[in-house]
């Protein structure tokens, strides 16, 4: 009780010094203005540093696009950036590399530079999923792809005379809703003489078939862009 009093007796005290009040409330003032400054400075800090990281996968991301014989999961794990970063920057990363693509290469999407890979929405809501067996993951979360081995899937919309691969895509977990797929299409030297594309749509559960086919004569066909929307 006498150490209330005491207390209350040094704040009646204090009203009776206003300079010293006015000095304590510019204290304090000064004190919000510096931590608002140091954490303004933290933001900046931080922004700055994931610009610099979004440019280096940036990089490795048109190295992969540009040389087919790189790999950009591979380039990630040589230059120390973790694999479910670079799925949850992606964006970010794709950004850089397209201001860097002084080639104008086809840039990787996602789901093909980052198969198989899983992260965070951006949002913190986890989107580690367990892939099927034989399945790679898509840039939705419970949606999976493979190519069809000869016989598996239905060729009735291939037309005599094109060659063709077939894109199965499995809506297991989740609605697909429209997709599109292009394919590159390479001669024996590896130089892009071509494209072909096929549109779906799919509902929850679906397994849809897109057919990538073309009259041209290639040697190989290569997936640049899947999108479910």
């Amino acid at each position: 009780m006498k150490e209330e009093n005491d207390i209350w007796d040094a704040l009646k005290d204090f009203k009776n010094y206003p300079i010293a009040m006015i000095l304590v409330l510019l204290g304090m003032f000064g004190l919000i203005l510096w931590n608002q400054k140091v954490s303004e400075d933290i933001v900046k800090e931080k922004e700055a540093k994931d610009k610099l990281q979004y440019a280096k996968a940036g990089k490795l991301l048109v190295d992969a696009s540009c040389n087919k014989n790189k790999n950009f999961r591979q380039l990630l794990v040589k230059n120390n950036i973790g694999q479910q970063y670079a799925y949850t920057n992606f964006d970010a990363i794709y950004d850089a590399a397209k201001a860097i693509n002084t080639k104008k290469c086809s840039l990787l999407t996602r789901p093909i530079a980052l198969a198989g890979v899983s992260g965070s929405d951006g949002y913190g809501n986890s989107v580690v999923s367990s892939v099927p067996d034989g399945w790679e993951a898509t840039s939705k979360e419970g949606v999976y792809s493979k190519w069809c081995n000869r016989g598996e899937c239905d060729t009735s919309g291939v037309m005599e005379g094109q060659r063709y691969s077939i894109l199965l895509i499995w809506c297991k977990e989740n609605a697909c809703g429209d997709i599109y797929a292009r394919a590159n299409l390479l001669n024996a030297s590896g130089v892009v003489i071509g494209y072909t594309n096929d549109t779906a749509y799919g509902n929850l559960g679906d397994k849809v078939q897109l057919t990538l086919a073309s009259y041209s004569d290639f040697s190989k066909m290569e997936l640049t862009e899947l999108n479910l929307r």
